[in-house]
């Protein structure tokens, strides 16, 4: 039977900022925000004076300002890549509480122009979590500064538990791949719209630069310029719109951890609670799905968040991809507008590996040279080859930013004499599944 929320909203519109992708001209995030916004106004005929409710990762009070909203409810939630599944769930509840009656869910993030116009491309999830955490005081001296890093381990540990090898996620990659060929919009949809577009192998993807071992930069998810913003109406608002509505019949959200050193189980995360509260509220499970838009910052990330969605078994993930069920013409159809891999960057994921990996050591060197009785001679070695290596990153366009030419695992290598040790350890996956029905 279904939840109390089954069918309490409707989405109602769904836009896009006008260019999207690895944009000639620079954009701010602001723009892109405002850009998605305005399309979904005139895509559903909502005048923007008469949304009630905000929700993004932090940008709800600047928007309001600048689109002259006066809203009723306000949501700044922001935990990652999943904070837009999580917003959605929070205005199926403003809305079934009668609070409000329309939501805008809503980002805008310009990954790539960010570097052309002052900016790290380093994204922003609010205050906290930020490399002064106690948190991250812990981690980030391993070198666990940003996502490839963290991401790289959750592979690395699946990969000895289930026996799978980078090959079998390179399946995700190249069938991801196939779909954005598909899709006009995607970033990667052909060599003539981008260099490295257009169809890969799983060779390629295997052969393609490394970025945070066993992680080529085909595994990951791309970095550039996005704005997206969907509008979720009651049941009386959407019966007034011309847009068929898309009733959302289920959503749920959970948490594991926030600082990898938490994981409880590096190939497993929070997906599985979250997913089994989202079915319940639907009244359906895994075996009724028909489609699956999944969260793939990494093709790492996409086979653990199948596994946990109950989609396939433990260490099987990857075969959805593999066996062809994922693809085009496949009996369950996954990311069809090319995900993060091939169709535009997910919102947290940043790899400036070298740039933010190896500062962080430095950063934080003096507070743990006390603890692991560092030498003051070795912290300075430390900061000195720091500046050597820093030639090693350059902020040239291309894929997912700068060019890496010395790979984490060679500057780990020549580290190694400091005694800076790797723990193995576990992505933030939080993944908080909405399962939609369009009334059909």
């Amino acid at each position: 039977m279904p939840g109390q929320l089954y069918k309490s909203a409707a989405i109602v519109g769904a836009a896009e900022a006008n260019e999207i992708g690895f944009l000639a001209e620079p954009k701010t995030s602001l723009e892109l925000h405002i850009e998605a916004i305005k399309n979904l106004s005139n895509q559903t005929g909502v005048p923007i004076s008469k949304i009630e409710g905000v929700f993004s990762t932090g940008w709800s009070s600047e928007l309001c300002e600048h689109l002259g909203i006066k809203p009723k409810y306000i949501d700044t939630t922001a935990v990652g890549g999943c904070s837009f599944e999580m917003h959605v769930h929070h205005a199926m509840a403003a809305i079934h509480s009668g609070i409000i009656d329309i939501a805008l869910v809503t980002h805008g993030e310009n990954g790539f122009s960010a570097r052309k116009i002052g900016g790290r491309g380093t994204g922003n999830y609010g205050r906290g979590a930020g490399v002064a955490s106690p948190a991250a005081e812990m981690s980030m001296a391993y070198g666990l500064g940003s996502a490839p890093s963290n991401y790289a381990h959750a592979m690395v540990r699946h990969m000895h538990r289930y026996g799978t090898t980078t090959e079998d996620y390179a399946h995700i990659a190249k069938v991801t791949r196939d779909w954005a060929t598909l899709n006009p919009r995607a970033a990667m949809y052909s060599k003539e719209k981008h260099p490295f577009g257009g169809p890969i192998s799983v060779a390629q993807v295997e052969e393609s630069r490394l970025i945070a071992w066993p992680l080529t930069i085909l595994h990951c998810c791309m970095v550039a310029d996005h704005g997206g913003a969907v509008l979720i109406a009651s049941p009386k608002v959407a019966a007034g719109l011309n847009t068929k509505p898309v009733w959302l019949a289920g959503a749920g959200e959970s948490m594991g951890h926030a600082n990898m050193l938490e994981m409880e189980d590096f190939t497993a995360t929070s997906a599985s609670r979250s997913a089994e509260a989202a079915y319940t509220m639907a009244g359906m499970g895994p075996g009724e799905m028909e489609l699956a838009m999944i969260y793939d910052s990494f093709t790492i990330t996409a086979a653990i968040t199948a596994e946990m969605l109950g989609l396939a078994a433990p260490g099987e993930g990857h075969t959805l991809w593999k066996d062809g069920h994922a693809a085009p013409g496949g009996r369950l159809p996954i990311n069809t507008n090319g995900g993060g891999l091939s169709f535009q960057s997910q919102w947290h994921v940043r790899y400036a590996v070298a740039d933010r990996g190896i500062s962080s050591v430095v950063r934080h060197g003096r507070r743990w040279r006390a603890w692991r009785r560092w030498q003051t001679d070795q912290c300075k070695n430390l900061y000195r080859q720091w500046h050597r290596w820093s030639s090693v990153y350059n902020r040239d366009a291309g894929v997912g930013g700068g060019r890496l030419r010395a790979s984490p695992l060679e500057v780990f290598l020549q580290l190694r004499d400091l005694q800076i040790e790797v723990a193995l350890s576990d992505p933030l996956i939080a993944i908080n599944p909405v399962i939609l029905d369009d009334g059909s």
